[in-house]
């Protein structure tokens, strides 16, 4: 009999966070660990979680990984004891079936070695917050599904769009050891890593460059995380000219991100049938209000600023919250041309670049 034992809240969180990125897991018995790996051909994740026990290096395929998570979590006990009797995986007085297989591109993965930097765990994670949530959702927009991920010799740029917004933000890193032009990766396994950076116990991870991707290396409070997110063959948009016509502005405003986006969440939950507000930026304020500008009005005073047209400007109101929630910065700079061109919207290390709505055609 092979039995490993592990803290239960580790391999809990372990085998909640590998399946977000596959449904199926190969598990690994090792010498004072526990390996969880998961793969989609899209993103690789092995996550070894300590432990003890008498292994001799067994491996097997779980299917069904989430049985098995809400087995882990009814369990009050601080450890929990693993061992596998034949094709079933048992813990307590629970039984999972498993398969006697293992994953061809595990070994792959463990073989890939290459360039590293010593990241900022902080830096990255911002990147991630103030950039990812401009990448579309829509599964049939695959160019828009990823982000272009750019490194320098001390910096960071990340850029993602969905087709009507854009943000790029920069972050300084002083550790980068290799720089790359670009490489597009798909935004939901940023956001896993994302996750996994949140629980670091260190400052810093590990970013390699290794063949057809990037491979990041965290300690995290459970577990020991390898992350492998490959580069990604799509036709990303040419964002250079949208970032080149929002700077021909003629009205430029400060607003403080807070009241902004106060404003902006007490505007939602007033409108019915459009999710358009209305902008109207004054010489010292911005008025925010729906469509009509009957059922909510809100002025917020802004820095004074000599201009030459007032301006009346519509944005999908939920880009904006997402805008205004997802910056660091405390004042948000609005540059606008025209109700019809796009605006921007600068925070310290960020920018977005939002298309506006057409209020009434019949009215312009």
């Amino acid at each position: 009999k092979v039995s490993m034992k592990v803290k239960t809240k580790f391999l809990s969180k372990a085998i909640v966070m590998a399946y977000k990125v596959s449904k199926k897991l190969q598990v690994f018995f090792q010498e004072k660990s526990i390996c969880i790996f998961a793969s989609n051909g899209n993103c690789y994740v092995n996550i070894i979680v300590p432990s003890e026990g008498n292994s001799d290096n067994q491996s097997f395929v779980i299917e069904e990984v989430k049985n098995f998570s809400d087995c882990l979590k009814t369990l009050k006990e601080t450890f929990v004891e693993l061992y596998v009797d034949k094709n079933v995986l048992k813990f307590n007085s629970f039984s999972i079936p498993i398969v006697n297989e293992s994953y061809q591109d595990y070994k792959e993965f463990q073989a890939q070695k290459g360039l590293s930097n010593t990241v900022s765990v902080k830096a990255f994670s911002s990147l991630i917050d103030q950039t990812t949530y401009s990448a579309t959702n829509d599964k049939t927009k695959e160019a828009l599904l990823s982000c272009e991920l750019f490194t320098y010799d001390d910096s960071f740029d990340l850029v993602a769009t969905d087709g009507y917004r854009l943000t790029k933000t920069s972050v300084d890193n002083e550790n980068t050891a290799w720089s790359m032009t670009s490489a597009y990766v798909f935004a939901e396994y940023l956001n896993i890593l994302k996750k996994f950076l949140s629980d670091s116990v260190d400052k810093e991870f590990v970013m390699s460059d290794v063949k057809d991707g990037i491979r990041f290396t965290i300690n995290v409070k459970y577990a020991k995380v390898e992350m492998f997110i490959p580069y990604e063959k799509v036709n990303y948009p040419n964002y250079s000219p949208i970032i080149q016509e929002s700077k021909n502005v003629s009205v430029i405003s400060k607003i403080d991100r807070k009241l902004a986006l106060s404003a902006l969440i007490k505007l939602k939950g007033v409108l019915t049938s459009s999710d358009m507000a209305m902008l109207t930026v004054e010489k010292d304020a911005i008025i925010f209000g729906d469509e009509n500008s009957e059922k909510f009005l809100e002025k917020i005073k802004t820095e004074t600023r000599l201009f030459d047209k007032k301006v009346e400007i519509c944005f999908n109101v939920k880009y904006l919250i997402d805008l205004f929630e997802n910056s660091e910065s405390d004042r948000i700079t609005m540059s606008f041309e025209d109700f019809n061109r796009p605006a921007r919207f600068e925070g310290i290390n960020s920018f977005s670049v939002l298309m506006p709505m057409v209020k009434d055609r019949n009215r312009w």
